[in-house]
Protein backbone atom coordinates (compact mmCIF):
# COMPACT_ATOMS: atom_id res chain seq x y z
CA UNK A 1 0.00 0.00 0.00
CA UNK A 2 2.79 2.40 0.92
CA UNK A 3 4.62 1.62 -2.32
CA UNK A 4 1.47 2.34 -4.32
CA UNK A 5 1.07 5.73 -2.65
CA UNK A 6 4.71 6.55 -3.28
CA UNK A 7 4.27 5.50 -6.89
CA UNK A 8 1.27 7.78 -7.20
CA UNK A 9 3.17 10.76 -5.77
CA UNK A 10 6.12 9.99 -8.03
CA UNK A 11 3.93 9.83 -11.13
CA UNK A 12 2.11 13.03 -10.17
CA UNK A 13 5.44 14.79 -9.65
CA UNK A 14 6.68 13.67 -13.06
CA UNK A 15 3.45 14.88 -14.64
CA UNK A 16 3.88 18.32 -13.04
CA UNK A 17 7.49 18.54 -14.23
CA UNK A 18 6.48 17.46 -17.72
CA UNK A 19 3.66 20.03 -17.87
CA UNK A 20 6.08 22.75 -16.76
CA UNK A 21 8.59 21.65 -19.42
CA UNK A 22 5.89 21.63 -22.10
CA UNK A 23 4.86 25.20 -21.22
CA UNK A 24 8.50 26.31 -21.35
CA UNK A 25 8.97 24.67 -24.75
CA UNK A 26 5.83 26.38 -26.05
CA UNK A 27 7.18 29.77 -24.92
CA UNK A 28 10.56 29.01 -26.52
CA UNK A 29 8.83 28.08 -29.78
CA UNK A 30 6.90 31.37 -29.75
CA UNK A 31 10.12 33.30 -29.11
CA UNK A 32 11.81 31.48 -32.00
CA UNK A 33 8.90 32.26 -34.31
CA UNK A 34 9.02 35.95 -33.34
CA UNK A 35 12.80 36.04 -33.87
CA UNK A 36 12.38 34.41 -37.28
CA UNK A 37 9.81 37.03 -38.31
CA UNK A 38 12.12 39.85 -37.19
CA UNK A 39 14.97 38.23 -39.10
CA UNK A 40 12.88 38.05 -42.28
CA UNK A 41 11.94 41.74 -41.94
CA UNK A 42 15.57 42.73 -41.38
CA UNK A 43 16.67 40.66 -44.37
CA UNK A 44 14.06 42.42 -46.55
CA UNK A 45 15.34 45.83 -45.39
CA UNK A 46 18.92 44.81 -46.13
CA UNK A 47 17.91 43.66 -49.62
CA UNK A 48 16.19 47.00 -50.31
CA UNK A 49 19.21 48.90 -48.98
CA UNK A 50 21.59 46.85 -51.15
CA UNK A 51 19.45 47.46 -54.25
CA UNK A 52 19.42 51.21 -53.58
CA UNK A 53 23.19 51.29 -53.10
CA UNK A 54 23.73 49.34 -56.31
CA UNK A 55 21.73 52.00 -58.19
CA UNK A 56 23.82 54.76 -56.58
CA UNK A 57 26.99 52.88 -57.50
CA UNK A 58 25.87 52.62 -61.13
CA UNK A 59 25.17 56.37 -61.18
CA UNK A 60 28.63 57.07 -59.75
CA UNK A 61 30.21 54.87 -62.41
CA UNK A 62 28.43 56.89 -65.10
CA UNK A 63 29.63 60.17 -63.57
CA UNK A 64 33.15 58.79 -63.40
CA UNK A 65 33.01 57.82 -67.08
CA UNK A 66 31.75 61.29 -68.04
CA UNK A 67 34.49 62.95 -65.99
CA UNK A 68 37.13 60.79 -67.66
CA UNK A 69 35.84 61.80 -71.09
CA UNK A 70 35.93 65.50 -70.13
CA UNK A 71 39.42 65.02 -68.73
CA UNK A 72 40.62 63.51 -72.02
CA UNK A 73 39.06 66.37 -73.99
CA UNK A 74 40.68 69.04 -71.82
CA UNK A 75 44.05 67.33 -72.06
CA UNK A 76 43.66 67.42 -75.83
CA UNK A 77 42.81 71.16 -75.77
CA UNK A 78 45.72 71.96 -73.46
CA UNK A 79 48.10 70.13 -75.74
CA UNK A 80 46.67 71.90 -78.79
CA UNK A 81 46.89 75.38 -77.24
CA UNK A 82 50.41 74.74 -75.97
CA UNK A 83 51.58 73.82 -79.48
CA UNK A 84 49.95 76.96 -80.92
CA UNK A 85 51.53 79.16 -78.27
CA UNK A 86 54.98 77.67 -78.95
CA UNK A 87 54.51 78.21 -82.67
CA UNK A 88 53.58 81.91 -82.21
CA UNK A 89 56.55 82.50 -79.91
CA UNK A 90 58.87 81.02 -82.54
CA UNK A 91 57.21 83.08 -85.28
CA UNK A 92 57.73 86.31 -83.30
CA UNK A 93 61.44 85.59 -82.93
CA UNK A 94 62.05 84.73 -86.60
CA UNK A 95 60.15 87.58 -88.33
CA UNK A 96 61.99 90.66 -89.61
CA UNK A 97 59.83 93.80 -89.34
CA UNK A 98 60.47 96.64 -91.88
CA UNK A 99 59.22 99.40 -89.59
CA UNK A 100 58.22 100.13 -86.01
CA UNK A 101 54.46 100.26 -86.79
CA UNK A 102 54.41 96.71 -88.12
CA UNK A 103 56.55 95.61 -85.22
CA UNK A 104 54.18 97.15 -82.65
CA UNK A 105 51.11 95.79 -84.47
CA UNK A 106 52.56 92.30 -84.59
CA UNK A 107 53.60 92.55 -80.97
CA UNK A 108 50.11 93.60 -79.86
CA UNK A 109 48.53 90.80 -81.85
CA UNK A 110 50.90 88.24 -80.41
CA UNK A 111 50.40 89.63 -76.91
CA UNK A 112 46.60 89.42 -77.26
CA UNK A 113 46.82 85.89 -78.60
CA UNK A 114 49.24 84.98 -75.87
CA UNK A 115 46.88 86.32 -73.19
CA UNK A 116 44.02 84.35 -74.70
CA UNK A 117 46.11 81.20 -74.77
CA UNK A 118 47.26 81.79 -71.20
CA UNK A 119 43.67 82.35 -70.10
CA UNK A 120 42.51 79.21 -71.90
CA UNK A 121 45.38 77.25 -70.44
CA UNK A 122 44.58 78.54 -66.94
CA UNK A 123 40.90 77.69 -67.35
CA UNK A 124 41.83 74.28 -68.67
CA UNK A 125 44.13 73.64 -65.72
CA UNK A 126 41.45 74.77 -63.26
CA UNK A 127 38.86 72.58 -64.96
CA UNK A 128 41.34 69.72 -64.94
CA UNK A 129 41.96 70.22 -61.22
CA UNK A 130 38.23 70.30 -60.57
CA UNK A 131 37.70 67.10 -62.53
CA UNK A 132 40.60 65.43 -60.73
CA UNK A 133 39.06 66.41 -57.40
CA UNK A 134 35.67 65.08 -58.52
CA UNK A 135 37.33 61.90 -59.74
CA UNK A 136 39.12 61.44 -56.42
CA UNK A 137 35.90 62.14 -54.50
CA UNK A 138 33.96 59.62 -56.56
CA UNK A 139 36.68 57.02 -56.11
CA UNK A 140 36.46 57.54 -52.36
CA UNK A 141 32.67 57.27 -52.50
CA UNK A 142 32.90 54.07 -54.52
CA UNK A 143 35.48 52.67 -52.12
CA UNK A 144 33.28 53.54 -49.15
CA UNK A 145 30.24 52.07 -50.90
CA UNK A 146 32.04 48.82 -51.69
CA UNK A 147 33.08 48.61 -48.05
CA UNK A 148 29.45 49.14 -46.98
CA UNK A 149 28.27 46.48 -49.42
CA UNK A 150 30.84 44.01 -48.07
CA UNK A 151 29.70 44.79 -44.53
CA UNK A 152 26.06 44.25 -45.53
CA UNK A 153 26.93 40.95 -47.19
CA UNK A 154 28.71 39.87 -44.03
CA UNK A 155 25.72 40.88 -41.90
CA UNK A 156 23.40 39.05 -44.27
CA UNK A 157 25.49 35.87 -44.02
CA UNK A 158 25.37 36.15 -40.22
CA UNK A 159 21.60 36.64 -40.34
CA UNK A 160 21.17 33.60 -42.58
CA UNK A 161 23.34 31.57 -40.21
CA UNK A 162 21.27 32.77 -37.23
CA UNK A 163 18.07 31.90 -39.06
CA UNK A 164 19.35 28.40 -39.80
CA UNK A 165 20.36 27.99 -36.16
CA UNK A 166 16.92 29.20 -35.08
CA UNK A 167 15.20 26.74 -37.40
CA UNK A 168 17.44 23.93 -36.15
CA UNK A 169 16.74 24.83 -32.51
CA UNK A 170 13.03 25.09 -33.28
CA UNK A 171 13.10 21.63 -34.88
CA UNK A 172 14.93 20.19 -31.88
CA UNK A 173 12.40 21.77 -29.50
CA UNK A 174 9.52 20.35 -31.49
CA UNK A 175 11.14 16.91 -31.45
CA UNK A 176 11.69 17.19 -27.70
CA UNK A 177 8.08 18.25 -27.22
CA UNK A 178 6.83 15.31 -29.31
CA UNK A 179 8.99 12.91 -27.29
CA UNK A 180 7.69 14.37 -24.03
CA UNK A 181 4.10 14.11 -25.21
CA UNK A 182 4.65 10.48 -26.19
CA UNK A 183 6.26 9.80 -22.81
CA UNK A 184 3.36 11.49 -21.04
CA UNK A 185 0.87 9.36 -22.98
CA UNK A 186 2.76 6.23 -21.92
CA UNK A 187 2.75 7.37 -18.29
CA UNK A 188 -0.95 8.21 -18.48
CA UNK A 189 -1.59 4.75 -19.91
CA UNK A 190 0.39 3.17 -17.04
CA UNK A 191 -1.54 5.24 -14.53
CA UNK A 192 -4.87 4.16 -16.05
CA UNK A 193 -3.69 0.55 -15.94
CA UNK A 194 -2.89 0.89 -12.22
CA UNK A 195 -6.34 2.36 -11.54
CA UNK A 196 -8.00 -0.46 -13.48
CA UNK A 197 -5.99 -2.98 -11.46
CA UNK A 198 -7.09 -1.37 -8.19
CA UNK A 199 -10.73 -1.35 -9.31
CA UNK A 200 -10.52 -5.01 -10.35
CA UNK A 201 -8.96 -5.99 -7.02
CA UNK A 202 -11.75 -4.21 -5.17
CA UNK A 203 -14.32 -6.17 -7.17
CA UNK A 204 -12.64 -9.44 -6.20
CA UNK A 205 -12.41 -8.35 -2.56
CA UNK A 206 -16.11 -7.47 -2.55
CA UNK A 207 -16.85 -11.10 -3.45
CA UNK A 208 -15.02 -12.32 -0.34
CA UNK A 209 -16.63 -9.63 1.79
CA UNK A 210 -20.06 -10.56 0.40
CA UNK A 211 -20.94 -6.97 -0.51
CA UNK A 212 -21.59 -5.15 -3.78
CA UNK A 213 -20.50 -1.75 -2.47
CA UNK A 214 -17.15 -0.70 -3.88
CA UNK A 215 -15.28 2.59 -3.28
CA UNK A 216 -14.86 4.74 -6.37
CA UNK A 217 -12.05 6.90 -5.03
CA UNK A 218 -8.64 5.52 -5.95
CA UNK A 219 -7.11 6.21 -2.51
CA UNK A 220 -9.99 4.47 -0.80
CA UNK A 221 -9.59 1.56 -3.19
CA UNK A 222 -5.92 1.31 -2.22
CA UNK A 223 -6.88 1.49 1.47
CA UNK A 224 -9.34 -1.34 1.03
CA UNK A 225 -6.76 -3.46 -0.80
CA UNK A 226 -4.24 -2.74 1.99
CA UNK A 227 -6.75 -3.65 4.71
CA UNK A 228 -7.65 -6.86 2.89
CA UNK A 229 -3.98 -7.83 2.58
CA UNK A 230 -3.34 -7.16 6.28
CA UNK A 231 -6.42 -9.15 7.27
CA UNK A 232 -5.30 -12.00 5.03
CA UNK A 233 -1.87 -12.02 6.70
CA UNK A 234 -3.44 -12.28 10.14
CA UNK A 235 -5.64 -15.15 9.02
CA UNK A 236 -2.66 -16.98 7.57
CA UNK A 237 -0.71 -16.56 10.82
CA UNK A 238 -3.55 -18.16 12.77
Amino acid sequence: MKNLRNEKRFIQGKKNILNSLIEKIKLDVKDMQAATMQLDELYKKEQDFTTEKEKEMAALDNRLQESQERKDMLLFLIDKFSVAKTFLDSLAKLNNFPDVINLVRSYLILEALNEQFLQLELESMMAMKKIQDMHSEMENLLKEHRSNVMELEKRYENLVCQQQNSKSANSELRQLLDNKLISQKDEDASWEQIKRWASGMCKKISIYKDTSIQPKDFIKQLDEIYDFIEASKKILKK
